[in-house]
């Protein structure tokens, strides 16, 4: 078995048969489909049978837990995958159908632990994906260079690489079904993947530019809302992660992605038209703007988000 693909879904009646339907095209034939329903209390759990039934693919594997939250259904993906690779998506996203055959082909040649690939924001317009202007571009960072851990880490705590679990491919054997902290549901990924690099003796990683993943814009789309409430498990998350950091560098680099997060609240707070949110995260920023250690172009971008932001 070559990659295992782990969908967490919770009430995902009106669209998991998108992502479904996109799995049962992929052309990747060496794979599985793991779709954790934690605890629904719709349809899901019927429109999955029915689906899977109608579709008579062997790779699907549908496992059903009590209500635990997105880390906990991960983790009981992780811990029933038997593929070398794994591959995380959601379920109200889609995908392209070659994108396991390129990320796994990619993984295989490069003989890397991490693939990191872009995605494309979209909506579903009449049953269409239609794409946005907007989307994670990793063209600046994308090379034939293999990284190291080093390498990794610096572009993570720089904010020039994404923690988001729909944005990689990775090892098998780099994961545990304890990997997710359960305890948090804003930041739980880049948690994961973070520990395990800082963790790791030796980590071998490559940046492409192909995009196969869309990601779905949805009036409750976590990329697209900020909560203050979980904002404060977002400050665990960031403050566990400079705990975990243990050479200089990382405990230094490591506040340009505290100050990277506060930029992204603050815009996404602006979209939003929330001044009592958007007044908060400006306040962050400038209370943090002289202390925060980071690259002269990102201090000069940030400084004109915060007095010049244009919408």
């Amino acid at each position: 078995m070559k990659v295992s693909v782990i969908v967490p879904v919770y009430n995902g009646e009106e669209y998991i048969s998108g992502i479904i339907r996109d799995l049962h095209s992929q052309k990747e034939n060496s794979a599985e489909f793991i779709i954790v329903d934690d605890g629904s209390t719709d349809k899901t759990s019927e429109v999955l049978k029915k689906l899977i039934i109608n579709l008579n693919d062997e790779r699907f594997l549908v496992l059903r837990k009590t209500n635990g939250g997105v880390s906990s259904a991960r983790n009981m993906g992780i811990g029933s995958s038997r593929g070398k690779y794994i591959f995380f998506a959601d379920a109200d996203d889609r995908l392209s159908p070659n994108l396991l055959s390129n990320f796994v082909s990619t993984i295989e040649n490069n003989k890397t632990d991490f693939e990191f690939f872009p995605f494309q924001r979209a909506s579903i317009i009449e049953n269409k994906i239609v794409k946005q202007k907007t989307k994670l571009d990793y063209s600046k960072v994308a090379s034939k260079k293999i990284l190291n851990k080093k390498d990794l880490l610096k572009l993570f705590f720089y904010y020039k690489l994404q923690g988001y679990p729909f944005g990689f491919i990775s090892k098998k054997n780099l994961w545990s079904s304890k990997s997710f902290d359960e305890s948090v549901s804003l930041g739980e990924d880049l948690l994961a993947i973070l520990n395990i690099i800082l963790f790791a003796s030796k980590i071998k990683a490559h940046i492409n530019n192909i995009q196969e993943y869309y990601y779905i814009i949805r009036q409750n789309s976590a990329l697209n809302t900020v909560d203050l409430k979980k904002s404060e498990e977002f400050y665990y998350v960031l403050n566990k992660i400079q705990r975990n950091c243990n050479l200089d560098y990382q405990k230094k680099l490591v506040k340009n992605l505290f100050y990277g997060w506060y930029t992204d609240c603050y815009r996404l707070s602006m979209l939003e038209k929330n001044t009592y949110k958007s007044n908060f995260f400006k306040n962050e920023m400038k209370s943090n703007f002289f202390k925060t250690p980071m690259p002269f172009s990102s201090r000069l971008h940030r400084a004109m988000i915060m007095f010049n932001y244009k919408f």
